[in-house]
């Protein structure tokens, strides 16, 4: 993502109190952000006698997954220190339980031959989850195919911007040992620092325009918005090139979440709320869609890249195995493996139901609703099935981690 990224969904008086108990459902895309307690300890370690391993995707996609994530690791010391729960292991641990894990897939006929061997050589933590039942929130996000152009003109008339040469990133440890690694995202201003543009002061007031940070232009503001919210997508261009885009900086501003703006306002109620009727009621309602939009001050400049989309690692999320979690409590480029829901299609892309299913995943990016040890983000792919799957995930799952023993 990420910061794909990101991805969900969020009367007043009464309803104020009900909205706060059940924003978290909503939350393919970062339109809720409900206050977050962090637990001390994310995972648990658990008994992998209690685990049958049954995957229910391809071996192919598994491994291309499982390799970006070493490629990953090749890039870090391979004694950095990754938490699992209260335990700490080195980066070579993680590329040995890759390693490992690869073997025993191949070597094994079937998903009981495989259930048995990791049993045996490997351990296994679970998420703590959002309550006593260790639930954790399973949403979908998506990668946009979007019609665009390099050069503006009557149709295509909304910018997506490259990062601008005077976005500063400041590192507040710089200035004291109390702030740590935290920093800010700003600009000068004469001799002073100042926060930089809002959404209303680049995208109403034109803060950026005639500075040539255009990378393309879209045809649709909302689309536009919500490329920001998913941090990458596919540029369609009129001669049939795709070229891929993904996140490269933000103004820093904090993210806001319209779905939840909708809902307190009375424009759509919070039952009904997802990224489809958003989208819906801003069609309808052009007079509101500035101050709608308006209301996330975050703002997303991005970058080209050869491929993608690329998550929070910086390598490329593979549809159906990358998955997005709180970076602050899980490893990063980790095994896991999921219980979830996904949805069965009709023969036009529309989601006429849901199945149970398992899956091994790599948890390769991050969010911005994405918080806390009760919420995971799927990877979906691109087009319309992936898109209709995306924006209608909201179900409950549960999550587990996998590392290689010591003594294996």
């Amino acid at each position: 993502m990420r910061e794909l990224g990101p991805a969900s969904g969020t009367k007043r008086a009464a309803l104020v109190v009900v909205a706060a108990a059940l924003l978290a459902v909503f939350a393919c895309y970062p339109w809720a952000r409900p206050s977050i307690t962090v637990p001390r300890y994310a995972l648990v370690e658990i008994d992998p006698a209690s685990m049958v391993f049954r995957d229910d995707l391809d071996k192919d996609s598994l491994f291309r997954a499982v390799d970006l994530s070493l490629a990953y690791y090749a890039k870090l010391p391979q004694d950095r220190i990754i938490s699992y729960g209260p335990r700490k292991v080195a980066v070579h641990r993680l590329v040995e339980t890759m390693e490992a894990f690869r073997a025993a897939v191949d070597s094994s006929p079937n998903y009981w031959s495989l259930t048995r061997k990791l049993r045996e050589d490997f351990r296994v933590f679970q998420a703590q989850g959002r309550d006593f039942m260790r639930r954790v929130l399973m949403t979908g996000y998506y990668e946009p195919l979007l019609p665009g152009s390099r050069k503006r003109n009557a149709r295509f008339r909304y910018p997506i911007y490259k990062k601008p040469d005077d976005l500063k990133r400041v590192r507040l440890g710089n200035f004291s040992k109390k702030f740590g690694s935290k920093y800010i995202m700003a600009r000068c201003e004469g001799a002073s620092i100042v926060p930089y543009y809002t959404r209303r002061e680049i995208d109403e007031k034109g803060a950026l325009r005639g500075m040539g940070l255009e990378l393309f232009w879209l045809d649709d503001p909302v689309k536009v918005f919500f490329l920001h919210v998913q941090g990458s997508g596919a540029v369609l261009l009129p001669t049939g090139e795709v070229v891929q885009v993904n996140y490269a900086a933000s103004n820093g501003r904090p993210y806001r979440s319209i779905g939840r703006y909708m809902v307190e306002n009375e424009y759509v109620a919070l039952e009904d709320i997802t990224m489809d009727s958003i989208v819906e009621y801003l069609k309808a309602n052009p007079e509101r869609m500035k101050e709608i939009l308006h209301h996330n001050e975050s703002y997303v400049f991005f970058r080209i890249v050869p491929e993608g989309p690329l998550g929070s690692l910086g390598v490329p999320v593979t549809p159906g195995r990358s998955i997005a979690t709180d970076p602050r409590l899980f490893p990063k480029g980790a095994l896991a493996f999921i219980r979830g829901q996904k949805p069965v299609f009709d023969e036009n892309h529309n989601v006429t139901g849901w199945e149970k299913f398992t899956r091994f995943v790599l948890n390769q990016d991050a969010g911005g609703a994405i918080k806390g040890a009760g919420r995971l983000d799927l990877f979906m792919g691109r087009g319309p099935e992936a898109k209709g799957a995306a924006s209608r995930l909201k179900h409950d799952g549960a999550l587990y981690f996998i590392l290689l023993k010591e003594s294996s």
